[in-house]
């Protein structure tokens, strides 16, 4: 039984699902990762209005939202116990896993901070080598000096 419900939960993991509260408890005694999903649309509440405050376009704030949506629900713990090594695991597993992009990763980075300095008010700084950003050596010297 145990599968199952966490298969239906999956399913349906973008829908509202309504339950009896006693069915909830229930529900997150047998299964308690999904007791985070209720903890992680109150927060997503609380970035949308955030990023609608801070004047963010509509484009970025869907943006963001997917990308913190799809973190959270890949580190399947409590927002408050996140770390660093989250991200770096979340960024990695994006990068060979999926074969995202390092402009995509770029755009999870700026998400992710958002939420941490925003929503969690959490100082944090992600340190990940970004394609393209190493010093220019500038033309006309020696590399041998």
């Amino acid at each position: 039984m145990h599968e199952s419900v966490k298969n239906f939960y999956d399913l349906f993991a973008q829908e509202e699902i309504i339950t009896h509260k006693a069915v909830n408890n229930l529900i997150y005694n047998l299964i308690p990762e999904l007791s985070y999903r209720e903890h992680y649309k109150n927060l997503l509440i609380k970035v949308t209005e955030e990023l609608k405050l801070k004047g963010y376009s509509e484009e970025t704030q869907k943006s963001y939202l997917g990308h913190i949506r799809r973190f959270l629900l890949y580190s399947n713990k409590d927002s408050n116990l996140l770390s660093k090594e989250d991200i770096r695991k979340y960024l990695m597993y994006l990068l060979d896993e999926k074969e995202k992009s390092h402009s995509y990763a770029n755009q999870v980075i700026s998400a992710i901070r958002f939420l941490f300095i925003n929503i969690l008010r959490k100082e944090i700084e992600i340190f990940v080598v970004r394609k393209g950003n190493y010093p220019k050596v500038p033309s006309g010297i020696p590399l041998n000096c």
